[in-house]
C-alpha cells in the first residue's frame, strides 16, 4: 500500500500527502581546521574561483589598550562585541568594523609578525593604544536601573535573529534577609 492508499483508507485526502523523500544536500565542514587543510592541498579545479572565508592572520597584536571592561563574546552573526562594564552594571555594545579600519596604522610597519610591548614607543606604543578604536565603535550602553544588581559575566545568549541578547543579573541578599 502506497501513501495515498494509506491516506485515503485513513479518511484523508490523498491529494495532500508527499510520497516524495527529502533529499539530504551535503555541506562543506565549516570548522577552521578542515577549511585551512582543505586549502593547503593546493587549487581544485571546482574551487578556483572560490573566495577564502577564513584567513590566516600576518601579524598579531599583544598588550592592546582596551576600554576598563570585560570582553564577553561576539554576536552569532559576528557584527556585534558585548562587553560588561568594571562594576558590572552596565552593557556595552561595540560594533564591529572589520580588519580593514585598523588597516592605516600598519602602512609603514615592517615584515615583523609580532607588535608587542618592546619599551621603546614609536610605532608599536600608537598601534597597540589605537587599533581597538578602530576595530570596533561603541554602539550602545545599556545600564541597570537598580544599583543593587550585577550583571552575570558568564550568563548571555543571543535571540536567534541576532537582535537582542540575555543577560542573567543577581542580587546580594544580606545575611538577616536570607530565608532559612
Amino acid at each position: 500500500m502506497n501513501a495515498a492508499e494509506n491516506a485515503s483508507a485513513a479518511g484523508g485526502d490523498a491529494e495532500f500527502v508527499c510520497s516524495e523523500r527529502i533529499k539530504f544536500r551535503k555541506f562543506r565542514s565549516q570548522n577552521i581546521v578542515h577549511r585551512l587543510q582543505n586549502r593547503a592541498h593546493g587549487l581544485r579545479s571546482h574551487s578556483v574561483r572560490e573566495f577564502y572565508q577564513n584567513i590566516l592572520p600576518g601579524t598579531t597584536v599583544v598588550n592592546v589598550e582596551k576600554p576598563p571592561c570585560y570582553l564577553r563574546k561576539f554576536s552569532p552573526d559576528g557584527r556585534y562585541l558585548i562587553a560588561f562594564s568594571s562594576d558590572q552594571a552596565s552593557l556595552e555594545i561595540y560594533r564591529y568594523m572589520g580588519c580593514s579600519a585598523a588597516g592605516d596604522l600598519f602602512q609603514d610597519w615592517g615584515d615583523s609578525e609580532l607588535v608587542s610591548n618592546d619599551g621603546t614607543g614609536g610605532k608599536s606604543y600608537q598601534i597597540r593604544s589605537q587599533i581597538f578604536e578602530k576595530l570596533f565603535k561603541l554602539k550602545h550602553v545599556v545600564n541597570m536601573d537598580n544599583n543593587e544588581k550585577q550583571l552575570n559575566r558568564e550568563c548571555s545568549l543571543f535571540t536567534n535573529d541576532c537582535r537582542f541578547v540575555i543577560v542573567g543579573s543577581a542580587l546580594f541578599i544580606p545575611e538577616e534577609n536570607r530565608p532559612h
